[in-house]
């Protein structure tokens, strides 16, 4: 069976898989973001670890089976090292609950860019960055 790579013309991406992004989530990794590989994860293969193409732009894949990954890496604890998580919209509001971060000044942070997704995702990610490098 062959694999349908991602078509960004026409197909919806889960969530915004842009350079800033990955670059926010990095930082954010950097600046030790607790993470637990597991399945239901997006990842961004920065360093070009996994060989096999990805479906999605930018070398980001999407944690299916976590057993995969650790048998190209060599073990959970590598994919953990190797991969850069990119929390979808629900997990990085969940990070933000977890911060304790106020729910007014997550809504405001959000709502004070407009209505688009990519904005609301890079916001999060700014909230969990600020919270993380206080």
């Amino acid at each position: 069976m062959t694999s349908t790579p991602f078509n960004t013309e026409t197909d919806k991406a889960s969530i915004p898989f842009t350079k800033e992004a990955c670059q926010f989530a990095k930082r954010s990794k950097l600046a030790d973001l607790k993470w637990q590989p597991h399945v239901g994860c997006f990842v961004w293969d920065e360093s070009n670890k996994i060989k096999v193409a990805s479906p999605f732009p930018n070398n980001i894949y999407f944690i299916l089976n976590l057993g995969h990954f650790e048998k190209i890496l060599g073990s959970i604890e590598e994919v953990k090292n190797a991969m850069i998580w990119l929390p979808t919209w629900h997990q990085a509001r969940l990070l933000c609950n977890e911060f304790d971060i106020p729910h007014q000044i997550v809504y405001d942070a959000i709502s004070s860019k407009g209505n688009d997704v990519l904005t609301d995702i890079l916001e999060l990610y700014r909230l969990i960055l600020n919270e993380l490098t206080q």
